[in-house]
């Protein structure tokens, strides 16, 4: 949490989206990386900068680098008609 590079040489995540069923008003599809529909949400992953800290962060009493001790992964998940 103290270092200002991101780290991080592998992910592994899983998203599971169940198959529409008959009579289901869409079927969820993953949305790629970005922001592709413009709806403000997007694939990929938040929390990977550092703080604003940054240029001053490093071991206590200095600020802390990171707001996690991990790199969060997010999904934009959307509805094909």
């Amino acid at each position: 949490m103290e270092s200002p590079a991101l780290g991080v040489s592998v992910r592994v995540d899983f998203i599971f989206i169940v198959a529409a069923a008959p009579g289901s008003s869409c079927a969820g599809i993953i949305e790629p990386a970005g922001d592709p529909d413009g709806d403000g949400a997007a694939t990929g992953l938040f929390a990977d900068a550092p703080t604003a800290a940054a240029e001053t962060c490093g071991p206590l009493p200095a600020p802390i680098c990171w707001p996690s001790d991990h790199v969060g992964v997010q999904v934009d998940l959307g509805c094909s008609w």
